[in-house]
């Protein structure tokens, strides 16, 4: 407990906390549309596709975002940078406050929400640069735990929706911005910026398949748990009949399984190597997935689901094993790359399992699909056997940040 208390103390403890503030809050927001999309649909009777629109676009703009974001902390500062994505926060759920009866506004606010979806860049930058590298690793697992705020959404937003209605509680989210933009002021101190390095040397990897098959793994890991949390509780509720509260905890008890257990997978993946943990691990996902599809009994549905977002969420940390090693110094630009895909990884897996429910009348599948698409990473995993020598000793450690 001394080592880690002086660990802490070794950098800016006001800046982690600054960083942890403005990712939990950031990700809480980000989901706003996914947790109130019961209240919503149910409001405006909107269709399977439409759901399934409706909670995806906020995945989709922060996909977007990610890059340009990361891009600017680097040359402007986190905190700055962080800031200015706080103001631009505010405006969508206000948006939706003033306008949600109608459909198209909701859909530009949800495409808007993907500014906080693109957070972990300013986290991430404050934490990292607030700290020696010896104990950058430290401070990168207590700012990713912020990804929990998917939890609080799922939690507190479904029971402030049956007390204020849906579109206030929009407004109240408003405020959460603006209470976190304060804190966040007060609390952070811009660090010292990296030299800045030409975007064509920064972005050479995207000459390179292997970024792309990264890209393709955690659209599989990252994109599934997103996707999964964002739209579980429309799942729940339309195929379980599970009320909005319900289905809010039962996705948030859900996603928690996933959101914990992250770090963990970074941690046994630096004792046996990134490939290695994640074959075995998709092949769960996919099996799980496979489960899912066939939309078993609720009693058993759930156990299904729990054990296919944890696998999802070691996954999310194993990856990131591999990557700082196989691309040493370009791991800024690949965080940003791979970010963004496995963003738009989610958006397809949301808004595809409302498409096919429309079309094909069930749910399953675009479960099926997902499982089909765990095992294409499967067999990249399978194929890439030089990436078993990208394994702990092998390779002198670099000291990264993960995404998010």
């Amino acid at each position: 407990m001394t080592g880690l208390a002086a660990a802490l103390r070794s950098g800016s403890p006001r800046n982690l906390a600054a960083a942890l503030v403005h990712f939990e809050m950031s990700f809480m927001v980000w989901l706003l549309m996914g947790a109130l999309a019961v209240y919503i649909s149910t409001d405006l009777g909107l269709s399977p596709s439409e759901k399934g629109l409706l909670v995806a676009l906020p995945i989709l703009g922060g996909s977007l975002m990610r890059i340009p974001v990361g891009f600017l902390a680097d040359r402007n500062g986190p905190k700055r940078t962080g800031m200015g994505l706080l103001l631009l926060t505010l405006l969508p759920p206000l948006m939706a406050w003033i306008g949600g009866a109608d459909l198209r506004v909701l859909l530009l606010s949800g495409l808007l929400l993907g500014a906080p979806g693109a957070s972990f860049a300013v986290a991430m930058a404050l934490a990292s640069r607030s700290y020696p590298k010896e104990h950058a690793g430290l401070a990168n697992g207590i700012v990713g735990e912020g990804n929990t705020g998917s939890v609080l959404a799922l939690l507190v937003l479904p029971r402030l929706a049956e007390a204020v209605g849906w579109r206030n509680t929009f407004a109240l989210g408003a405020l959460f911005v603006a209470l976190t933009g304060i804190l966040f002021a007060l609390l952070a101190r811009e660090p010292p910026l990296p030299p800045r390095v030409p975007w064509k040397r920064a972005a050479a990897p995207i000459h390179d398949g292997d970024s792309w098959r990264f890209c393709l793994l955690y659209g599989v890991t990252f994109g599934g748990f997103v996707g999964l949390s964002g739209f579980l509780p429309l799942l729940l509720h339309d195929q379980y009949g599970l009320d909005g509260v319900a289905a809010g905890t039962t996705a948030a008890a859900i996603v928690l399984c996933g959101s914990l257990i992250r770090p963990l997978g970074g941690w046994v993946a630096d004792l046996v190597g990134g490939r290695r943990m994640l074959i075995p691990l998709l092949a769960l996902v996919a099996l799980a997935a496979g489960g899912t599809s066939t939309l078993p009994p609720l009693p058993l549905a759930l156990p299904l689901f729990m054990a296919l977002m944890a696998c999802l969420g070691l996954g999310n940390g194993a990856q990131f094993q591999i990557i700082p090693r196989r691309f040493p110094r370009e791991i800024g630009f690949l965080s940003g790359l791979v970010g963004a895909f496995g963003g738009l990884g989610g958006f397809i897996l949301a808004y595809s399992l409302g498409l096919l429910k429309e079309t094909t009348g069930s749910y399953g599948a675009g479960l099926a699909l997902f499982g089909l698409v765990s095992l294409l990473g499967l067999a990249v995993l399978i194929v890439r056997k030089e990436w078993s020598i990208i394994a702990p000793g092998r390779l002198p450690a670099v000291q990264a940040g993960e995404t998010a």
